[in-house]
């Protein structure tokens, strides 16, 4: 009690700031994101795999009901634990395969778990290999998506990309699961899923025409040196506000 709190105290006052480049960039400012087609094909993209994402979590013991069977919880826990493994072994081998591949495979494999759902009807086992195949896909999309993020836009004020990118995210799961949940009330669950599969699939098309994308243009105005030309011929590129006035190119 009080004496963690007097040795939290204490850590805070000894704490030293870590050293830093005194010439660190300032992030790029929203309006440049939003005219930027990678970042609005990105968005969109996660706003549409979110939307189907969560529909085991919200309706899958419902839907064991519907089948006569129970054992609900107990699937949503193998799609928690398998999605942990998947963010360690996805995680991990993601520097010595091509990135967006998988990336783009870890969206397929969230598609196609759902059309093992379809089929599995009330077969428990059958479930279970959905979950399995589900959560790892899951945990790949989720552990992958800042590597992606900092691939197409660079290292330069990631943090804040990241954060107007995951809101596409919460956009697609407060929408999602109540559109879900209106269709399996008008049909059947059958059609709610396989609903959840299309979007996955509107996903992939936009995550590939993300990966696709050119990186903004170098306006006329603005000149990179020779140097950079040559160590940095691709990749991304942000145009930023310098700090003293104007603005300056930065390439990843």
């Amino acid at each position: 009690g009080i004496g963690s709190a007097a040795l939290l105290g204490l850590a805070a006052i000894g704490a030293r700031r870590p050293p830093g480049s005194g010439t660190q960039e300032p992030p790029p400012p929203l309006r440049l994101l939003l005219k930027d087609s990678r970042f609005v094909w990105l968005y969109v993209s996660m706003t549409f795999l979110s939307a189907g994402l969560f529909v085991p979590m919200v309706y899958l013991d419902d839907y064991l009901e519907s089948q006569g069977r129970t054992g609900g919880a107990l699937l949503i826990g193998i799609i928690g634990a398998t999605s942990v493994v998947g963010r360690l072994a996805l995680g991990a081998v993601a520097s010595k395969v091509d990135l967006m591949r998988l990336y783009q495979v870890c969206v397929i494999a969230l598609g196609a778990s759902y059309v093992i759902w379809i089929l599995a009807g009330a077969n428990y086992t059958a479930l279970v290999v959905f979950t399995i195949c589900m959560g790892t896909a899951y945990g790949g999309w989720i552990a992958l998506s800042p590597a992606v993020t900092a691939y197409l836009f660079g290292p330069i004020g990631l943090g804040g990309v990241l954060g107007a990118l995951y809101t596409s995210a919460g956009i697609g799961g407060l929408v999602g699961p109540p559109v879900i949940g209106v269709v399996i009330d008008a049909t059947n669950y059958e059609t709610a899923i396989g609903l959840a599969i299309c979007l996955s699939a509107i996903s992939l098309v936009l995550l590939i025409a993300a990966s696709r994308a050119a990186a903004p243009s170098t306006p006329p105005s603005i000149h990179l040196t020779d140097e950079a030309e040559e160590t940095n011929p691709q990749g991304s590129a942000w145009l930023v506000p310098s700090r003293h006035g104007g603005m300056r190119l930065i390439r990843r």
